[in-house]
């Protein structure tokens, strides 16, 4: 895909959740991938897989940590209109509580010859 939206280390804990969406604001069927890492290596923790997304529709995936870890996520887009966002939450007494949001520029982004473009 042309491009790479990555965001940056988060630590979190045992329960914590890393969840991604994506808006396809264009016109067209497009594609995406969500993948969240571990910084063990990069090891992979969960995989979307590719998944089509219809003209302005959204898809998304959520990953609870089974235990504490440094983690990383990773949306693959197959054109500009696809809009990711990604954010790493913690449970709370009273529903919860975003850690950290990326979206937009918050993400560096990759080519596929993986050159920053943005």
């Amino acid at each position: 895909m042309p491009f790479t939206h990555v965001t940056g280390l988060m630590v979190l804990f045992k329960g914590d959740n890393v969840t991604a969406h994506v808006l396809n604001y264009g016109t067209t069927l497009e594609a995406t991938r969500i993948r969240v890492f571990t910084n063990r290596g990069g090891a992979l923790l969960a995989d979307s897989g590719d998944v089509k997304i219809n003209p302005r529709a959204t898809t998304g995936l959520a990953y609870g940590l089974t235990a504490a870890d440094e983690c990383w996520a990773e949306i693959e887009t197959s054109s500009e209109t696809l809009i990711p966002m990604c954010y790493f939450v913690r449970p709370a007494a009273s529903g919860f509580q975003i850690i950290s949001l990326f979206r937009g520029n918050d993400f560096g982004v990759f080519d596929p010859a993986g050159k920053r473009v943005w």
